[in-house]
């Protein structure tokens, strides 16, 4: 009798194991449906990644950071939300629904208005120290035109010494990279060291924030040059240049070195934002006789 009761609880048990397994793995598939993996890419509203902006699962602490182009892959579950965020733009929040690839344009903290259809817009004034002049300083870019960005430079003392540089910049995206080709003029006569410049370049951003990026430059070009000392030079020549968040906060350091064979470009250019979009600006310029220090401040309307 007793051996009868342990045959039938040992089967009662039995049946108990069989159906708790197959419990375990219907909640155990449910579950590996339910989660998947969601990819996508965040950029600014120029199109260009943001690198480290968080990507959070709402409610929760599962988060993860984009990487250098902007790229980011997270688990998630249908029912979540998912809440985009980076210094200098504004959260976003998406739900994930039945999307496999979510792609994010953040939108930079607007702290004024905006003038010519939408641009970013830039205006500085600056004092040239070695040679007297007073200059003012333009930076615009246009939504409507692709993103495409103007920058002007125009110094004088009023009398023999003055200064134009003009670039245009005009953001692409090839094999999922950003960068940005851009063409360069720069003339100026200063004391008779007289100095014509032709550029090729291409920036890649790489820093937080909307505007401006931290960036490495690289350019080739070419450089007519004369000076007082009947000097002459028109070399092709290669160059370099970083700018780098060097302290916390809103202080850029730029460090820029173009070799013309016959002479060498050195431009140094420190960037301080002093209380909201306000900046101070240092520049320092040599080429062979020719050498410039420049003070500025300039307001941008929107945060860095």
């Amino acid at each position: 009798m007793l051996i009868l009761i342990d045959c039938k609880t040992s089967s009662i048990l039995l049946i108990l194991m069989k159906i708790s397994l197959v419990l375990f793995l219907s909640l155990y598939c449910i579950t590996c449906i339910a989660q998947r993996t969601i990819t996508g890419t965040v950029t600014n509203n120029s199109g260009i990644p943001v690198l480290g902006a968080t990507v959070l699962i709402k409610g929760t602490d599962n988060e993860v950071n984009t990487d250098f182009d902007g790229n980011y892959s997270i688990d998630i579950e249908e029912d979540d939300v998912l809440i985009f965020s980076s210094v200098g733009y504004e959260t976003q929040e998406i739900s994930a629904g039945k999307n496999n690839v979510i792609n994010v344009s953040l939108v930079s903290g607007i702290t004024g208005c905006y003038f010519w259809n939408d641009p970013t817009h830039r205006i500085k004034s600056m004092y040239g120290v070695n040679y007297k002049t007073l200059g003012i300083e333009f930076k615009t870019r246009w939504h409507q035109l692709n993103h495409l960005e103007l920058n002007g430079r125009i110094t004088t003392n009023l009398e023999s010494n003055k200064e134009i540089q003009v670039e245009t910049i005009k953001p692409v995206r090839i094999n999922g990279i950003y960068i940005k080709p851009g063409l360069s003029f720069h003339q100026a006569d200063f004391e008779s060291n007289i100095l014509h410049k032709y550029e090729f370049f291409i920036t890649k951003d790489f820093g937080l924030g909307a505007d401006p990026h931290q960036h490495i430059k690289i350019s080739t070009g070419l450089i007519n040059y004369s000076s007082s000392q009947r000097l002459y030079y028109e070399e092709v020549g290669y160059g370099i240049e970083i700018r780098k968040r060097v302290f916390r906060g809103g202080f850029f350091f730029t460090t820029g070195y173009t070799y013309w064979e016959g002479i060498n470009e050195v431009e140094l250019k420190g960037d301080y934002n002093i209380r909201y979009n306000w900046i101070v600006n240092v520049r320092y310029h040599h080429i062979s006789n020719y050498e410039e220090v420049s003070l500025g401040i300039s307001y941008n309307l929107r945060n860095w």
